[in-house]
């Protein structure tokens, strides 16, 4: 029996926890400790003391004093949060002149750096000089005391309001165990006293349950003991031969025999009590037959104390479960997490994130419910014994056995039944995995879904998929169906066909027998058919459930990673893999060339490749081979290659994230890697979280991150600074922005080998040369190595220098250029390496213009913003961050009578209830009427008893066929209702406005979908039918004893308003626990598909213990918050009971009292032992009222705000007069902000773009470029003082379809779901295939597409694609389906310049007549534009021909020369890439120039032509109206 301390397990003392003791004066010299403890708790109290005694001697230096022993520093970055509020406010860092630049680095606010006389020799610094400026004023003897008083090593607790504090001082002082004995926990006494503690609070205060009210969790509770247990029984990371039923004996027997002896005891306990008080049932009958009272009031007495007895043992063996089956979800929800965490991002996707985010957030919380059935199946010999001898004794031998028999005969169909539950069960998980990754691919795509006004496709496809699950739910359910018709009755015709052998074969019955046989038969109906048919179905279920579990922990998607020899090499300390290729004889001579070169030089390279072939997926085709190359310390390499060329491949293959590599590969052991993908992973949290990505903070380091990667500014520019929250995949970020997150996350964790996929791409020129320069080539090659030196100094290390190594791909060829080697990759394969020399003469295939590298250019470095930043964090400090997500609990109400009335409205018709309830009742009646023809059986009357058993059997076959009307109707009722729930859901999640996303994290949002709907699909129609069948019993046992005894009516006023007060006292507690249950779930949802969608990120960071860690106390949370709800359930059934067995036995004694006639005794004896039913109703109303709550927030969304309407009745008329003719886009006084407590994006914004015109919008990231294509698309809607109209028609009087169906896009971030090729290209299937096949000629995709197995048929994989790819396919969608608008959001940002200009050529082609709007960094792409927007902070800052903003003079300017920020820009891509941007702009400007005056020549040619027109065209008529018509023959002659 629990009876718990404090601690918890994250309390148990550490050596500094100790330490902490020591310095308080707590240790008890006496306490047992540790050797190892009791060491350093020495150590640590000598070295105190050595720092006190140093406070005297003033002339001791600072490098000899004792204290150095101690890792201060390390101290001091823990608790660096804890002081920042202190910290004096940032210097500004100081100039440097650019000649100095190489050999000087820069002095800021926290350290000095000094000018280096050898790059491999690091000058030691005093030790004084190894602290910050903060560091020294921190750095006193009491100071340091202070520090390391602290407990440094827990997590700083966010503020707490007085009232919050309060909370947790009145709730979590004790664990809920805690002061309690081991009698009051079985009367859960425990739990009813915080019951009504809740009760009370909310009753006082008008509040909601949540983690601050749920009692201290005790340790046996939490995850960790629990899961390293299970982990340790068995070893989870070598399972390939696990199977389902070794999870069943691992969680029902090893270390958990005891607890399921226990269980299986207390069940026992409960139900052999049952069948003894069926037999005292029989002689109490007997007693009041033959008069004696006396002796049947001894046996009501013994009835009362055992009802009581298997009162206790039924709940709490309930309660044990309850406990039992919260570790065991927890538990296989962590083995699977932990799994995730071992696998690969490919092999993530090989199992299909669909089906683990259904088996989390649906599967494996089904466990909770079925394990309560589980136990069943062990009384199943003891209770067929029991019951059999008590039929032998009762009939005088072996003919009672009968009835044994008729029950056992329904086992067979039990099983027959629930093994085809099982087949279909699987079939319908499967639906719904496919459903999740639908409504998964719609939540993340939402805003792509929108531009393309794809809705009424993706939700057709879901509701197709939604109807096929809801096809397998109704098989399930009428399977269950057959198999509770014969359950539920089997007392009732198994009686019947027991006495009719009985009395056909003459065998001596009486009244008593019958009576006594029929409860014996309700007694073997519950514990030997009912119960066994539920654990049947549970144990099948979980059966499923362990299956899905297995195949994910077993998943060995990496068997081909056993195929690749694995060889150690000793020497270089690296891994090896090989694997039996065979060397092309073309490919050999540069390999020894790449051999030879490594053998010369002493440094051990990160990375060695030798005939080495890269396998998107085992035994397919390789994506690159015969790839020979290796990666030195110290080397820049540039990546190049065209759109498609191997580029992300070459990058994973280093990364280990492919299936298959051939030929010889290897990389150093031991190094730390650092990625940034094209698509960049962001994690939901602050800009300091995912910058830090689980490491502990540094200042300096973290300051000069925020620099070189140029996200200082946009941090000043956020409302909250660096603890701005940012949403899912950065959803209220910019491109640039996530690009640039993930590049100072690489930076921050100072790696030994940087892979960048063309992060320079996502970013204006400007910002990608700061970049390069300073985040590039600067802070890795310069600033971290010495970085290193001076922390190892700080802290006394040895340390051997490591110089980095980077991998950068780009399609910006001018950076390439000044890397110090270059690899060019086509066709699949290395087709140049070296120096830029050496490839020179390849760079044509790319861009012939750019072969030479761009002169360095000199960048002025912004001095103020280190100031300015730590302004910021002062003043952040000081006021309440803005949350971006919603907390859930702010929204979430309680189920009430609304929802019960909006719930049953979706059945329909509706009055399918009323028919429902009546044939219970029915039911009840039948049955009643049954009880009375068998106690008016006379022995004595031969005649009247063969009428007796043939109304008898008439009765049992009514019933029978009325249980399964009803039931069928009940199924119908539940599963179309929840089916309608569903579309309406989804039909209102599709038309929400994108800041409701913003706001609500995914995992809620799907949460709602696969947990809340699997509960009412799985549950709801069980609940239903035992409330309407317990409550119709109850009910016409009441009346029907009330008039056989109307004294009964006083005890029975007393229970039920003791029962009604208990309802409504518990009923708000337990119903706000269950919200609060359901709340903790979504953190968990979240995690996952934080852990899913950015393994490599963690698995590179070694980040797997830190999120691990997350995860745990995000279980605990969860694990608390269910066992109180499911404690406080149990708690409210078990005070119901006991008031219904008071009422039971009071009324024994009052017929035992007042009635006199045996056959009316037997019947209301009969009748009070099935009229406890009242409690099982109230407790399965209970949880029906626990599962309304996942209804209500079903509700939640189904009743969202939505965006304005889809169509409107001017969309025909616009349509006829075939809107918009010309694209003509004017914006006026356009304010626009995401959310209304947020900052405007857009300031005012106005500018006009004529029909036709090809406009190019620039601006620095953030500039507010994208959210111009956010209000033109109505995704955001703008302030109603500005206007946009698109040919003079203002877009907020048209409907949101015909709006955006007449703009095309092609988006930032390009967007492919799980389909073939041809629905991601034409989804409403609007296009015949000829028509497809001619786009993808047009794009360059057709031999891609060629190449697949099925064509337009396959099924795609996003993952497979690169960004380019995706591009492009993006731009077969517009081609497909041409409009007036077309968008361009940095479409071509992520190809090489030879496709940008492909790309460029055919959209001039395609879309000479159309408006184009280009959002672009790439300033060549938009040279030659008519029109350039310039934009700063969400205004127009530019506006003009590109020329003309190049250029002071039109007419005599040879160069750039204007001062502007355009010029800047062009500038700023290099001297040749300048000159090529003038040139492009100039030959545009003249072109257009040459253009006007040829129309305006045209039209003065064309005005003399036409005053001749018109004078001849009016002799004509004149010549008519005198002469007859002329001949057309005669005039053509």
């Amino acid at each position: 029996m629990k009876n718990k301390d404090n601690l918890s397990q994250f309390a148990k003392k550490s050596a500094f926890a100790k330490t902490d003791q020591i310095i308080d004066g707590t240790i008890n010299e006496d306490e047992p400790q540790d050797i190892d403890n009791k060491a350093v708790t020495q150590r640590m109290q000598i070295e105190f003391t050595n720092i006190q005694d140093e406070k005297k001697k003033e002339d001791l230096s600072d490098d000899d004093s004792p204290s150095n022993n101690i890792d201060f520093i390390s101290i001091y970055r823990n608790e660096m949060v804890n002081i920042e509020k202190s910290l004096p406010p940032s210097q500004p860092s100081e100039q440097i002149d650019e000649h100095d630049q190489e050999n000087q680095y820069m002095i800021s606010k926290d350290t000095t750096y000094q000018k280096q006389e050898n790059q491999g020799n690091f000058k030691q610094l005093p030790q004084t000089s190894q602290f910050t400026s903060v560091e020294h004023t921190q750095r006193t003897e009491q100071g340091l005391l202070e520090i390391f008083k602290n407990k440094f090593n827990k997590i700083v607790p966010e503020p707490q309001t007085p009232e919050s504090s309060q909370k947790r001082q009145e709730f979590q002082t004790n664990t809920i165990y805690q002061n309690y004995s081991i009698l009051s926990q079985i009367f859960l006494i425990h739990i009813f006293n915080y019951m009504r503690a809740a009760q009370k609070l909310i009753k006082q205060q008008n509040i909601k349950l949540n983690l601050d009210h749920l009692p201290k969790q005790d340790e046996d509770d939490t995850i960790q003991p629990n899961f390293q247990k299970a982990k340790r029984l068995f070893n989870l990371k070598i399972s390939e031969q696990l199977t389902s039923f070794q999870l069943f004996k691992l969680f029902f027997f090893q270390d958990n025999k005891w607890l399921t002896l226990k269980i299986v005891i207390l069940a026992m306990s409960e139900t052999y009590s049952r069948f003894v008080m069926s037999i005292l049932t029989q002689t109490l009958i007997a007693s009041v037959k033959e008069g004696d009272k006396q002796y049947a009031f001894i046996q009501a007495m013994i009835l009362g104390v055992l009802s009581l007895i298997a009162l206790i043992s039924k709940h709490y063996q309930l309660y044990i479960i309850n406990n039992f089956s919260t570790k065991m979800r927890m538990i296989l929800t962590n083995f699977v997490f932990d799994r995730i965490l071992e696998l690969k991002a490919y092999q993530i996707h090989e199992l299909n994130m669909g089906k683990i985010m259904n088996l989390v957030s649906g599967d494996i919380n089904a466990i909770e419910f079925q394990l309560n059935f589980v136990y069943a199946l062990a009384i199943i010999p003891g209770s067929i014994i029991f019951a059999s001898v008590i039929l032998w004794l009762r009939f005088d031998g072996p003919i009672g056995l009968i009835a044994i028999v008729i029950c056992i005969l329904i086992y067979p169909l039990q099983v027959f039944i629930q093994k085809q539950v099982q087949r279909v069960l699987t079939r319908a998980k499967q639906k719904q995995d496919n459903r999740i990754t639908s409504q998964n691919q719609l939540i993340e795509g939402i805003r792509l879904i929108k531009m393309y006004v794809w809705e009424k496709a993706f939700s057709d496809k879901i509701e197709q998929l939604r109807k096929e699950e809801v096809m397998c739910y109704f098989k399930i359910h009428f399977l269950n169906l057959i198999d509770r018709s014969f359950n539920y009755s089997v007392h009732i015709w198994g009686s019947f066909v027991f006495l009719l052998i009985i009395y056909f074969n003459d065998i001596y019955i009486d009244v008593s027998s019958i009576i006594g046989t029929i409860q014996l038969m309700s007694m073997i109906k519950y514990y030997c058919v009912f119960q066994v048919s539920y654990a049947f179905q549970a144990f099948m279920t979980l059966n499923v459930i362990f299956q899905r579990v297995v195949q994910i922990i077993t998943s060995n998607s990496s068997l081909s990673e056993k195929k690749r020899h694995i060889l150690t090499s000793i020497e270089n300390g690296s891994v090896i893999r090989k694997s039996n290729t065979i060397n092309l004889k073309g490919k050999e001579q540069q390999a020894n060339l790449i051999k030879k070169q490594s053998s010369m030089i002493k440094r051990a390279p990160y990375v060695t490749m030798s005939e080495v072939g890269l396998r998107w997926k085992a035994r397919s085709f390789p994506v690159l081979s015969d790839l020979n190359m290796e990666v030195f310390p110290g080397q820049l390499i540039g990546l190049i290659g065209r759109v498609g060329s191997g580029k992300t491949t070459l990058l994973s293959g280093i990364l280990e994230e492919l299936p298959q590599i051939d030929g010889e590969f290897s990389i150093k052991k031991n190094i730390n890697i650092a990625f940034v993908e094209q698509d960049p992973f962001i994690y939901t949290g602050t800009v300091r979280d995912n910058i830090l990505f689980g490491k502990k903070f540094e200042h300096e380091l973290y300051r000069k991150v925020m620099q070189v990667s140029c996200l200082d500014q946009d941090v000043l520019s956020f409302q909250d600074g660096d603890k701005t929250q940012i949403g899912e995949k950065g959803a209220n970020l910019s491109g640039g922005q996530r690009a640039r997150l993930s590049l100072a996350r690489a930076l921050y964790s100072l790696a030994d080998l940087y892979l960048f996929d063309d992060p320079l791409s996502a970013v204006d020129a400007k910002v990608a040369r700061k970049i390069f320069t300073y985040g590039i080539k600067e802070f890795i090659f310069k600033f971290q190595p010495q970085y290193k030196q001076e922390q190892h100094n700080k802290y006394h290390e040895q340390f051997q220098l490591s110089i980095p190594a980077v991998i950068l791909s780009t399609h910006q060829i001018q950076f390439a250029l000044e890397c110090d080697h270059v690899i060019i990759l086509d066709k699949g394969t290395i087709i140049n390496q070296g120096t830029y020399k050496q490839v020179k003469e390849s760079l044509a295939l790319f861009n012939s213009t750019i072969v030479e590298p761009v002169k360095k250019q000199l960048i002025r470095k912004q001095t103020r913003l280190a100031t300015l930043l730590n302004k910021q964090s002062e003043r952040i400090e000081k006021k309440e961050i803005i949350q971006l997500f919603s907390r859930e609990d702010q929204n979430q109400t309680d189920a009430d009578w609304n929802t019960y009335k909006r719930y049953f409205q979706f059945w329909t018709p509706v009055f399918m209830i009323i028919i429902i309830i009546g044939q219970n009742v029915a039911t009840e009646i039948i049955n009643n009427y049954y009880y009375r023809a068998m106690a008016l059986y006379d022995e004595t009357n031969r005649q009247a008893n063969t009428l007796l058993f043939t109304n008898a059997g008439l009765l049992v076959l009514a019933a029978y066929c009325n249980n399964i009307i009803k039931y069928f109707l009940n199924i119908v009722g539940v599963l179309t209702s929840n089916n309608q729930i569903h579309n309406s859901m989804l039909n209102r999640l599709i038309r929400a406005p994108i800041s409701y996303f913003d706001t609500n994290p995914s995992g809620r949002l799907i949460n709602r979908f696969s947990t809340d709907l699997s509960l009412a699909d799985n549950q709801i129609q069980q609940i239903i039918t035992d409330i309407f069948e317990q409550g119709s019993q109850f009910l016409v046992s009441l009346v029907t004893i009330a008039i056989l005894q109307p004294f009964f009516a006083f005890p029975l006023v007393f229970t039920i308003m003791m029962t009604i007060i208990i309802f409504i006292i518990t009923r708000q507690v337990v119903s706000q626990l269950k919200v609060c249950d359901l709340i903790q779930r979504s953190p968990l949802f979240d995690q996952f598909k934080v852990c899913l969608y950015g393994i490599t990120q963690i698995r590179i960071n070694c980040n797997q213990e830190w999120i691990r860690e997350q995860f745990f106390t995000l279980c605990n949370q969860s694990m608390q918050a269910n066992l109180i709800f499911s404690y406080s359930q149990r708690c409210f059934g078990f005070y119901i009971d006991i008031f219904g067995q008071f009422t039971n036995i009071t009324g024994i004694f009052l017929i035992i009292a007042m009635i006199e006639d045996p056959t009316l005794f037997s019947q209301a004896l009969l009748l009070l032992s099935t009229f406890n039913t009242q409690a099982g109703t109230l407790r399965q109303f209970m949880a029906f009222d626990s599962i309304m709550n996942s209804v209500n927030r079903m509700f939640e969304i189904c009743d969202i705000e939505i965006e304005a309407q889809l169509n409107k009745p001017i969309d025909n008329e616009l349509t006829v007069i075939g809107w918009p003719e010309n694209g003509k886009i004017e914006f006026e006084n356009v304010e626009m902000q995401y959310r209304i407590n947020m900052p405007l994006i857009l300031k005012g914004m106005s500018f006009i773009i004529e029909g036709t015109e090809k406009v190019g919008v620039v601006g620095r990231t953030g500039a507010g470029k994208s959210s111009i294509i956010q209000t033109l698309l109505r995704i955001t809607e703008i302030s109603p003082n500005g206007s946009i109209f698109i040919d003079n028609q203002d877009i907020r009087e048209i409907g949101l379809a015909k709006l955006r169906q007449e703009v095309a896009i092609i988006p930032q971030v390009p967007f492919l779901f799980r389909a073939t090729i041809r629905q991601n290209l034409d989804p409403l299937n609007i296009f015949d295939d000829s028509k497809i096949w001619k786009v993808l000629k047009e794009t360059g995709l057709v031999d891609y597409v060629l190449q697949l197995p099925k064509q337009l048929q396959s099924e795609v994989q996003p993952e497979l694609f690169s960004i380019g790819q995706k591009q492009l396919i993006c731009l077969s969608r517009v081609l497909l389906n041409k409009k007036k608008i077309l968008i361009l959001d940095e479409a071509t940002a992520n190809v090489d310049m030879a496709t940008d200009a492909f790309i460029q050529n055919t959209i001039k082609d395609k879309f000479s007549d159309c408006t184009i709007i280009t959002i672009a960094h790439r300033l060549n792409t938009i040279a030659d534009y008519d029109k350039i927007l310039v934009l700063e902070e969400g205004k127009v800052l530019e506006c003009g021909h590109p020329y003309e903003l190049l250029v002071t003079n039109t007419k005599t300017s040879i160069g750039i020369d204007k001062e502007s920020v355009f010029a800047m820009m062009a500038i700023q891509t290099g001297v040749k890439n300048g000159q090529a941007i003038y040139d492009l702009a100039k030959k545009a400007y003249l072109k257009k120039i040459l253009k006007n005056q040829y129309k305006r020549a045209e039209t003065m040619l064309q005005s003399p032509n036409r005053l001749k027109q018109d004078s001849f065209t009016q002799s004509i008529f004149e010549s008519d109206s005198q002469q007859q018509p002329i001949n057309p023959k005669n005039i053509e002659q």
